[in-house]
């Protein structure tokens, strides 16, 4: 599986004579990929400053689920860190110098630029859901 950097390349143009909108067929050029082994699902990714952050779960099930963060000019890895319980394949939360993922039980709050874990939460019931953040508070 793979993470994609793109950008986009031509700005969409009115034509002349119509009302309808003429783009290139390629608008996006990839600036950077990010491989992650084939029998790996990744979840849509979520920008923090200069980087971007997504989880990865192992189509199988196996115990192989991680968190990254990648820069988002080079897609070179800045930090990777394993999750407990299967991660869940939606997009994580940021504000400020956190980001947030979930796991099937777990809420984790890491440092954006280290990966370090600032504190988690184990929930009694077997699915946490979307991080949404509102001022200073976290919800899943």
């Amino acid at each position: 599986m793979m993470a994609y950097g793109c950008q986009r390349t031509q700005v969409d143009t009115p034509t002349t004579n119509s009302s309808s909108l003429e783009t290139d067929k390629e608008p996006y050029k990839v600036l950077w990929t990010f491989a992650i082994d084939n029998d790996h699902e990744i979840s849509p990714p979520v920008v923090l400053g200069d980087s971007v952050f997504f989880c990865s779960a192992h189509k199988t099930g196996r115990f192989d689920y991680a968190a990254y963060a990648v820069d988002k000019h080079t897609g070179e890895l800045i930090w990777e860190r394993e999750l407990e319980y299967r991660a869940l394949l939606i997009p994580p939360a940021a504000a400020k110098d956190k980001v947030f993922f979930v796991s099937r039980k777990k809420l984790y709050a890491f440092d954006a630029a280290t990966g370090v874990i600032q504190w988690e939460y184990e929930a009694d019931i077997d699915d946490v859901f979307y991080p949404h953040i509102v001022g200073e508070t976290v919800f899943a």
